[in-house]
């Protein structure tokens, strides 16, 4: 009978430490959960030449990011959407936002394709995107800022490790609930 009852007690001991582990990982998985209201949170996302496919057909042009922003701030309203054109890299405006920011969010995405127009002449290719990332990532690794690096039909394992968290989607159907997925992991 005590042989029982110590087996029940360290099974639900181990149980416990289990749970709160569990606990403790999803507090953690969100780096922007402790951003303070007054604080803003600094969405970064590349220029696109083209919108993606699911917004080509739209009747009204819109820049394919602003609906997850619209999401975003329904967890936290003091938002700032800055843009970048990959292919010019970081700029001064960027790290200032970057100085004043309580978290970072840096979306790469692949480009949809645009026809008539080479390479040479996008301003957008991922190479240069994943060169933006680096270049964030670096700037904030001796900061305590946290950031999410948010990757859309790309693989983003190389830039991956500058960040605290990176949330990759397959497509760009994904982006509508991703604020959700950031918010309620």
């Amino acid at each position: 009978m005590g042989e029982q009852k110590f087996q029940a007690a360290a099974s639900n001991a181990s149980r416990v430490n289990i749970n709160n582990l569990l606990n403790d990982l999803t507090l953690s998985s969100n780096p922007l959960e402790d951003v303070e209201e007054d604080e803003y949170i600094l969405l970064l996302t590349p220029y696109l030449h083209a919108p993606p496919p699911h917004m080509a057909s739209s009747s009204e042009p819109m820049d394919p990011f602003e609906p997850f922003g619209r999401e975003l701030s329904k967890y936290h309203a003091n938002l700032r959407h800055v843009p970048y054109i990959a292919r010019n890299g970081m700029q001064e405006i960027h790290e200032q936002q970057m100085d004043h920011a309580g978290g970072v969010i840096v979306v790469i995405c692949e480009p949809p394709p645009m026809q008539g127009v080479s390479s040479s002449q996008r301003l957008d290719l991922s190479k240069h995107q994943e060169r933006f990332a680096g270049a964030v990532g670096r700037y904030l690794k001796d900061s305590d800022t946290p950031s999410i690096l948010l990757t859309i039909e790309h693989d983003g394992t190389k830039e991956a490790k500058r960040f605290d968290e990176v949330l990759q989607l397959d497509d760009w159907d994904e982006l509508e609930d991703c604020a959700d997925r950031i918010y309620d992991r």
